[in-house]
């Protein structure tokens, strides 16, 4: 059924990168894959949406190492309360990335191009996605210098659910870092 493949966008937030939102989408791969990657680098450094952009990048660093990995279902140290039940089953706490990723990847009205993606829950894990074609990741931290990759996830040689962290270990990120094109 076509190639399934995820977009994230991340930052770097208190130390760790954070997934902030996500999409799939059917139909990226080759060429494809590299024009809606270029659109997205547009829209995340156009000088109009700097401003909102930073803004949700401040709200990203007042939330608790907790926020960042509810599936996890641990209970807050302040609230006792389990995350779900604190957060809700939130997708998009991030609405103006979101809404940059969705354009990004699924419309450009210059090509004439237009598909149908999905919202993803924005912490999900990079390999959990239904997926046969890799993923792409878009790093905002610095918007006006978003970066790139394109991450092949058949490569990787499969770890067991106990050895996966919620943030990027140090290897990921360096492997990451290496594959950005500038």
């Amino acid at each position: 059924m076509g190639s399934r493949h995820q977009l994230f966008v991340v930052a770097r937030i208190h130390g760790h990168y954070r997934r902030l939102a996500a999409v799939h989408s059917q139909y990226h791969s080759g060429e494809t894959a590299l024009r809606r990657c270029l659109s997205l680098l547009r829209i995340f450094r156009a000088a109009q949406n700097r401003v909102p952009i930073q803004q949700e990048l401040i709200a990203a660093q007042r939330r608790n190492k907790h926020f960042w990995t509810p599936e996890k279902g641990d209970k807050t140290a302040t609230s006792g309360e389990t995350l779900t039940e604190q957060y809700g089953n939130v997708v998009a706490p991030f609405p103006f990335i979101t809404t940059c990723l969705v354009l990004g990847a699924s419309y450009n009205a210059t090509e004439g191009y237009q598909c149908r993606v999905h919202s993803l829950p924005f912490n999900m894990q990079f390999d959990r996605g239904d997926n046969n074609d890799g993923i792409t990741i878009i790093d905002v931290t610095e918007a006006q210098k978003a970066r790139y990759c394109f991450v092949n996830l058949e490569d990787r040689p499969d770890r067991g659910a106990e050895d996966r962290d919620e943030d990027w270990s140090a290897d990921d990120a360096r492997t990451v870092k290496g594959t950005y094109t500038l």
